[in-house]
Protein backbone atom coordinates (compact mmCIF):
# COMPACT_ATOMS: atom_id res chain seq x y z
CA UNK A 1 0.00 0.00 0.00
CA UNK A 2 0.72 3.19 -0.73
CA UNK A 3 3.19 5.15 2.31
CA UNK A 4 3.05 9.18 2.75
CA UNK A 5 5.39 8.96 6.08
CA UNK A 6 8.37 9.12 3.69
CA UNK A 7 9.73 11.94 0.58
CA UNK A 8 7.32 10.41 -1.60
CA UNK A 9 6.42 7.75 -3.91
CA UNK A 10 8.39 6.74 -6.88
CA UNK A 11 6.78 4.11 -9.86
CA UNK A 12 9.40 1.16 -10.90
CA UNK A 13 8.86 0.35 -13.73
CA UNK A 14 8.73 0.28 -18.15
CA UNK A 15 7.82 2.18 -20.93
CA UNK A 16 3.77 0.70 -22.05
CA UNK A 17 3.37 -0.42 -18.65
CA UNK A 18 0.59 1.92 -17.50
CA UNK A 19 2.49 3.77 -15.34
CA UNK A 20 1.27 7.32 -16.43
CA UNK A 21 -2.06 6.18 -15.72
CA UNK A 22 -1.25 4.65 -12.50
CA UNK A 23 0.79 8.57 -11.78
CA UNK A 24 -2.33 9.97 -12.56
CA UNK A 25 -4.38 8.32 -10.31
CA UNK A 26 -1.69 8.91 -7.44
CA UNK A 27 -1.69 12.55 -7.90
CA UNK A 28 -5.92 12.37 -8.03
CA UNK A 29 -5.48 11.34 -4.24
CA UNK A 30 -2.64 13.00 -3.21
CA UNK A 31 -3.71 16.74 -5.28
CA UNK A 32 -0.28 18.23 -3.16
CA UNK A 33 1.82 15.75 -4.25
CA UNK A 34 4.63 17.23 -6.78
CA UNK A 35 4.59 15.29 -10.05
CA UNK A 36 8.26 15.52 -11.35
CA UNK A 37 6.95 13.24 -14.16
CA UNK A 38 9.24 10.59 -16.04
CA UNK A 39 13.15 10.93 -15.07
CA UNK A 40 15.68 10.88 -18.09
CA UNK A 41 19.47 11.66 -18.45
CA UNK A 42 18.84 13.07 -21.73
CA UNK A 43 19.14 16.42 -23.11
CA UNK A 44 17.46 15.71 -25.91
CA UNK A 45 19.36 13.25 -28.21
CA UNK A 46 22.43 11.19 -28.26
CA UNK A 47 23.56 12.47 -31.09
CA UNK A 48 26.02 14.30 -29.14
CA UNK A 49 27.43 13.21 -25.83
CA UNK A 50 24.82 13.98 -23.25
CA UNK A 51 25.75 17.14 -21.22
CA UNK A 52 23.86 15.88 -17.91
CA UNK A 53 25.41 15.79 -14.72
CA UNK A 54 24.07 12.48 -13.17
CA UNK A 55 25.17 12.53 -10.00
CA UNK A 56 23.90 16.76 -10.07
CA UNK A 57 20.73 15.39 -11.50
CA UNK A 58 20.20 12.76 -8.65
CA UNK A 59 20.78 15.28 -5.99
CA UNK A 60 18.31 17.27 -7.18
CA UNK A 61 15.33 15.42 -7.71
CA UNK A 62 15.61 12.88 -5.57
CA UNK A 63 17.49 14.77 -2.31
CA UNK A 64 16.62 18.17 -2.42
CA UNK A 65 12.92 18.89 -1.49
CA UNK A 66 10.84 21.46 0.23
CA UNK A 67 9.74 21.30 3.70
CA UNK A 68 6.87 18.70 3.98
CA UNK A 69 7.26 18.28 0.29
CA UNK A 70 6.04 14.49 -1.55
CA UNK A 71 7.22 14.06 -4.71
CA UNK A 72 5.89 11.54 -7.46
CA UNK A 73 8.32 10.00 -9.76
CA UNK A 74 7.80 7.46 -12.59
CA UNK A 75 10.85 5.88 -13.28
CA UNK A 76 10.70 4.32 -16.61
CA UNK A 77 13.90 4.92 -18.21
CA UNK A 78 16.38 1.66 -18.77
CA UNK A 79 19.79 3.98 -18.74
CA UNK A 80 18.50 5.85 -15.04
CA UNK A 81 17.32 2.30 -13.40
CA UNK A 82 20.41 0.73 -14.75
CA UNK A 83 22.86 3.63 -13.30
CA UNK A 84 20.70 3.54 -10.16
CA UNK A 85 21.52 0.28 -9.89
CA UNK A 86 24.74 0.16 -11.12
CA UNK A 87 25.92 3.03 -8.06
CA UNK A 88 23.83 1.22 -5.47
CA UNK A 89 21.73 3.87 -5.22
CA UNK A 90 18.30 2.25 -4.98
CA UNK A 91 19.40 1.25 -0.94
CA UNK A 92 18.98 5.51 -0.82
CA UNK A 93 15.64 4.95 -2.54
CA UNK A 94 14.02 2.36 -0.98
CA UNK A 95 15.06 3.85 2.58
CA UNK A 96 13.18 7.39 1.67
CA UNK A 97 10.42 6.69 -1.12
CA UNK A 98 7.87 3.91 -1.56
CA UNK A 99 8.92 2.51 -4.59
CA UNK A 100 5.64 0.55 -6.49
CA UNK A 101 7.11 -2.12 -8.84
CA UNK A 102 5.08 -1.96 -12.22
CA UNK A 103 5.39 -3.91 -15.18
CA UNK A 104 3.07 -5.25 -17.81
CA UNK A 105 2.27 -9.30 -18.65
CA UNK A 106 1.77 -8.67 -22.17
CA UNK A 107 5.21 -7.83 -23.60
CA UNK A 108 3.53 -7.87 -27.41
CA UNK A 109 1.27 -4.80 -26.39
CA UNK A 110 4.57 -3.43 -24.21
CA UNK A 111 6.43 -3.49 -27.37
CA UNK A 112 3.75 -2.73 -29.78
CA UNK A 113 1.47 0.22 -28.55
CA UNK A 114 3.99 2.83 -28.88
CA UNK A 115 4.22 2.96 -32.50
CA UNK A 116 0.84 2.02 -32.53
CA UNK A 117 -0.54 4.99 -30.95
CA UNK A 118 2.26 7.16 -32.55
CA UNK A 119 0.37 6.15 -36.11
CA UNK A 120 -2.80 6.76 -34.79
CA UNK A 121 -1.65 10.44 -33.77
CA UNK A 122 -0.82 10.73 -37.21
CA UNK A 123 -3.51 9.62 -38.76
CA UNK A 124 -6.32 11.69 -36.62
CA UNK A 125 -4.23 14.99 -37.61
CA UNK A 126 -5.15 14.35 -41.11
CA UNK A 127 -8.96 13.34 -40.48
CA UNK A 128 -9.88 16.07 -37.93
CA UNK A 129 -12.91 15.68 -39.00
CA UNK A 130 -14.14 12.56 -38.04
CA UNK A 131 -16.13 10.63 -35.02
CA UNK A 132 -14.32 8.84 -32.56
CA UNK A 133 -16.26 5.89 -34.04
CA UNK A 134 -15.15 6.66 -37.67
CA UNK A 135 -11.65 7.32 -37.06
CA UNK A 136 -11.30 4.36 -35.45
CA UNK A 137 -12.71 2.00 -38.19
CA UNK A 138 -10.78 4.02 -41.06
CA UNK A 139 -7.43 3.84 -38.90
CA UNK A 140 -8.28 0.07 -38.60
CA UNK A 141 -9.20 -0.29 -42.26
CA UNK A 142 -5.84 2.12 -43.39
CA UNK A 143 -3.34 -0.50 -40.99
CA UNK A 144 -4.62 -3.59 -42.80
CA UNK A 145 -3.21 -1.93 -45.61
CA UNK A 146 -0.23 -0.13 -44.76
CA UNK A 147 1.24 -1.77 -42.00
CA UNK A 148 3.46 -0.66 -39.56
CA UNK A 149 7.01 -1.63 -40.22
CA UNK A 150 9.25 -3.18 -38.03
CA UNK A 151 11.39 -0.38 -37.75
CA UNK A 152 8.99 1.81 -35.58
CA UNK A 153 9.63 -0.49 -32.75
CA UNK A 154 11.72 0.66 -29.86
CA UNK A 155 12.42 0.30 -26.35
CA UNK A 156 12.98 3.96 -25.47
CA UNK A 157 16.93 3.73 -25.71
CA UNK A 158 18.16 6.00 -28.44
CA UNK A 159 21.78 4.31 -28.82
CA UNK A 160 22.37 3.40 -32.35
CA UNK A 161 20.78 -0.04 -33.26
CA UNK A 162 22.25 -2.90 -34.76
CA UNK A 163 21.62 -2.58 -38.94
CA UNK A 164 18.27 -2.24 -39.16
CA UNK A 165 18.41 -3.52 -42.64
CA UNK A 166 18.74 -7.20 -41.13
CA UNK A 167 15.02 -7.28 -39.54
CA UNK A 168 15.64 -10.58 -37.59
CA UNK A 169 18.99 -8.92 -35.99
CA UNK A 170 16.97 -5.60 -35.13
CA UNK A 171 13.86 -7.09 -33.40
CA UNK A 172 15.98 -9.60 -31.77
CA UNK A 173 18.29 -6.40 -30.26
CA UNK A 174 14.33 -4.58 -29.05
CA UNK A 175 13.67 -8.18 -27.66
CA UNK A 176 17.16 -8.43 -25.78
CA UNK A 177 16.25 -4.99 -24.40
CA UNK A 178 13.36 -5.46 -23.09
CA UNK A 179 13.67 -8.72 -21.11
CA UNK A 180 16.67 -7.41 -19.98
CA UNK A 181 15.03 -4.43 -18.25
CA UNK A 182 12.06 -6.75 -16.94
CA UNK A 183 14.66 -9.14 -14.91
CA UNK A 184 16.80 -6.14 -13.65
CA UNK A 185 13.30 -4.37 -12.31
CA UNK A 186 12.17 -7.86 -11.13
CA UNK A 187 15.32 -8.54 -9.32
CA UNK A 188 15.08 -5.24 -7.30
CA UNK A 189 11.76 -5.47 -6.55
CA UNK A 190 12.96 -9.06 -4.94
CA UNK A 191 15.93 -7.25 -3.22
CA UNK A 192 14.07 -4.65 -1.59
CA UNK A 193 10.09 -6.43 -1.35
CA UNK A 194 8.49 -3.82 -3.08
CA UNK A 195 4.99 -3.56 -3.59
CA UNK A 196 4.50 -5.03 -6.95
CA UNK A 197 1.62 -4.45 -9.45
CA UNK A 198 0.99 -5.29 -12.82
CA UNK A 199 -0.97 -3.15 -15.97
CA UNK A 200 -3.15 -5.73 -15.98
CA UNK A 201 -4.47 -5.88 -12.30
CA UNK A 202 -6.48 -2.53 -13.66
CA UNK A 203 -6.22 -2.00 -17.13
CA UNK A 204 -9.30 -2.98 -17.30
CA UNK A 205 -11.21 -3.76 -14.30
CA UNK A 206 -9.56 -3.24 -11.06
CA UNK A 207 -8.37 -6.40 -9.75
CA UNK A 208 -7.22 -7.08 -5.31
CA UNK A 209 -3.68 -6.25 -5.43
CA UNK A 210 -4.44 -2.47 -7.50
CA UNK A 211 -7.14 -2.10 -4.61
CA UNK A 212 -4.45 -2.77 -2.02
CA UNK A 213 -2.13 -0.59 -3.40
CA UNK A 214 -4.39 2.79 -2.61
CA UNK A 215 -5.84 1.46 0.20
CA UNK A 216 -4.98 4.02 2.72
CA UNK A 217 -5.50 7.19 0.26
CA UNK A 218 -8.45 5.65 -1.04
CA UNK A 219 -10.52 3.09 0.91
CA UNK A 220 -13.70 3.64 -0.95
CA UNK A 221 -13.02 1.26 -3.96
CA UNK A 222 -16.49 2.29 -5.90
CA UNK A 223 -15.18 5.97 -6.15
CA UNK A 224 -11.40 4.72 -7.39
CA UNK A 225 -13.13 2.27 -9.76
CA UNK A 226 -15.10 5.50 -11.39
CA UNK A 227 -11.81 7.20 -11.23
CA UNK A 228 -10.19 4.59 -12.75
CA UNK A 229 -12.82 4.27 -15.74
CA UNK A 230 -12.54 8.25 -16.00
CA UNK A 231 -9.24 8.28 -17.02
CA UNK A 232 -9.43 5.29 -19.28
CA UNK A 233 -12.04 6.60 -20.74
CA UNK A 234 -10.12 9.86 -21.36
CA UNK A 235 -6.40 8.32 -21.72
CA UNK A 236 -6.57 4.99 -23.03
CA UNK A 237 -6.09 4.20 -27.00
CA UNK A 238 -8.59 1.87 -28.72
CA UNK A 239 -8.33 0.09 -31.39
CA UNK A 240 -10.55 -2.65 -33.49
CA UNK A 241 -8.09 -5.54 -33.35
CA UNK A 242 -6.82 -6.13 -29.64
CA UNK A 243 -3.89 -8.61 -31.27
CA UNK A 244 -1.60 -5.61 -31.98
CA UNK A 245 0.44 -8.01 -34.70
CA UNK A 246 -2.48 -7.62 -37.00
CA UNK A 247 -1.25 -4.33 -37.64
CA UNK A 248 2.71 -5.11 -38.29
CA UNK A 249 4.43 -5.91 -40.89
CA UNK A 250 5.22 -9.82 -41.25
CA UNK A 251 8.52 -10.08 -40.49
CA UNK A 252 7.72 -8.79 -36.99
CA UNK A 253 4.87 -11.59 -36.79
CA UNK A 254 8.52 -13.92 -37.74
CA UNK A 255 10.32 -12.74 -35.04
CA UNK A 256 7.67 -12.40 -32.49
CA UNK A 257 6.65 -16.34 -32.97
CA UNK A 258 10.51 -17.17 -32.61
CA UNK A 259 10.35 -15.54 -29.38
CA UNK A 260 7.34 -17.27 -28.29
CA UNK A 261 5.23 -13.85 -28.04
CA UNK A 262 1.94 -14.72 -29.64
Amino acid sequence: MISLNKKGVIILTHYRSGGTLLRSLIKDYIPDITNIGEIDFVEGTYDNDTKVDYKKFIKTVFEESKPNELKLIQLNNPLAISYLSGIDYFSYLNKNYHIIHLERKDIKKALLSLPLAEEKINFRKKHKDLSKEDLQKKFHDYLLLNKIPYTNIYTGIHFDTPNNENYRNYLDYQLMLLTNRLHLNRYLQNKYNLFSLTYEDFESEPKEPFYKLFSIIQPNRDKLATQLRFHQRHGKQQYINTDYLDYFDDKVKKVFEYWNIL
